[in-house]
């Protein structure tokens, strides 16, 4: 858990007003302020701070932001249990229940990778999501595909921090997927999938607001009129024709209602602030959202400060010790497990002599019933204590002769984002293309 202020301890406390009353503030004119509860829960530290709760009936680890906790006589801390009553609807003791009240759909499950020690391929039990170089799909991937790198276990930081909610692109290796080998192995910045053809892969192909990008993307047909409405604002509104807008969940939504009433319907539909801004959707034409080509071709690109993102996790071992080390008296394994892989984050590789990675002859295929996600109370595989296994890898080999056997119907759980209140990425829009245009 990410420690802010001054506070050295892993736990985080719901702050309360100082008296039954109210803050006991009074306002420049003379009236006192009074507070019926809790601060307002959207304050930075709030929004940015990550709280862990064991999940009652499996044991699991799942984590959220601390605006997410509904307000009980739990203490929020790191590793009390959520109320299984809450989770399956509704609690009879509401506000004076004993234990932690969360929402599921902003619960996401803490991932404790397991690498094998003589493949160096994550073992299954959680799924990293990631670009192709260019951008134009998004693919979910299976971890018994994915070779250990820097870029895998950034991305597991983040998301143990964050859950699928975080600025940082993570990118499919492009020297491995152009060459077949990557010199730089286990320090690669990116992704390394151990297989060449990922076409049984979940992916998503994107929408990338580019004047080149633009001119392969279905749209509207061009009778059609289109008012489009800036996100979370009150104006009235702004027409476009229909083949400037892309064909998306929600561009189709508006093209039938459309037809239903004849003339511009009531429905009020929204730009996507992801295609506009960010001039990338990776939900592409499953967006609910609408993609104006003409406005995110004309508006600057939303610049982003990375030196001060709190969503840029770099490699320090500290605070990587300091996020595993609530597992130590719960799960002496699991933490043993944390602490080889932190160790590998930070040691030096120039002084060791390491085999490249290898991908198995008959991969293991992708698992539709099995669980996506690592349960942080199993121990997971312990690397044997030698300088091989505890040192950088210092090479990358893709095999090229497998490909990867997920089952056709498998599809991924639901995407979306559970930090965000008005959130595009909606079950609804997040049916997955198995590759198909």
């Amino acid at each position: 858990m990410q420690n802010n202020g001054n506070n050295n301890t892993n736990s985080a406390r719901v702050r309360n007003s100082s008296s039954p009353g109210g803050s006991g503030r009074t306002s420049p004119g003379g009236h006192r302020r009074t507070s019926t509860g809790r601060r307002s829960p959207n304050s930075y530290y709030e929004r940015t701070t990550t709280v862990r709760f064991v999940h009652a009936s499996t044991g699991h680890m799942v984590c959220t932001k601390l605006n997410r906790v509904q307000h009980t006589k739990c203490k929020i801390e790191d590793a009390v249990c959520l109320c299984e009553n809450f989770l399956k609807g509704h609690c009879e003791s509401g506000s004076s229940c004993l234990l932690a009240h969360v929402p599921n759909h902003y619960l996401w499950y803490f991932l404790t990778p397991r690498v094998n020690p003589n493949t160096f391929v994550y073992q299954q039990g959680f799924n990293i999501r990631c670009y192709t170089p260019n951008m134009d799909a998004y693919y979910d991937i299976p971890s018994n595909f994915i070779y250990q790198t820097h870029g895998s276990e950034r991305y597991i930081v983040q998301f143990n921090d964050n859950g699928d909610n975080f600025r940082e692109k993570y990118r499919l290796c492009s020297t491995l997927l152009r060459t077949g080998y990557c010199e730089n192995g286990y320090n690669c910045e990116d992704v390394h999938c151990c297989v060449s053809d990922m076409s049984a892969f979940p992916c998503i192909h994107t929408h990338i607001a580019d004047s080149e990008a633009v001119k392969n993307y279905e749209r509207l047909p061009a009778n059609i009129r289109v008012r489009v409405f800036q996100p979370n604002s009150g104006d009235e509104g702004q027409d476009f024709p229909g083949n400037d807008v892309l064909r998306t969940a929600g561009a189709t939504q508006y093209e039938e209602a459309y037809n239903r009433e004849g003339n511009v319907p009531t429905v009020k539909m929204q730009h996507c602030a992801h295609f506009q801004n960010k001039k990338l959707c990776r939900l592409g034409d499953g967006c609910r959202f609408l993609h104006v080509v003409s406005m995110a071709l004309s508006v600057p690109m939303e610049e982003e400060t990375v030196d001060t993102s709190p969503y840029q996790t770099p490699v320090d071992k500290e605070a990587l010790e300091k996020q595993f080390a609530v597992q130590t008296n719960k799960n002496n394994a699991a933490y043993l497990a944390a602490t080889v892989m932190i160790d590998d984050m930070v040691d030096n590789s120039a002084k060791n002599s390491l085999t490249p990675y290898y991908a198995a002859a008959n991969p293991i295929g992708y698992d539709n019933a099995g669980s996506k996600i690592s349960p942080a109370m199993v121990s997971p595989n312990i690397l044997p204590s030698t300088p091989a296994n505890t040192a950088m890898l210092t090479s990358g080999i893709l095999n090229s002769a497998t490909a990867a056997a997920p089952q056709k119907d498998a599809q991924p759980r639901d995407r979306r984002s559970p930090v965000r209140r008005h959130n595009p990425y909606l079950s609804s829009s997040i049916e997955m293309d198995n590759g198909v245009d």
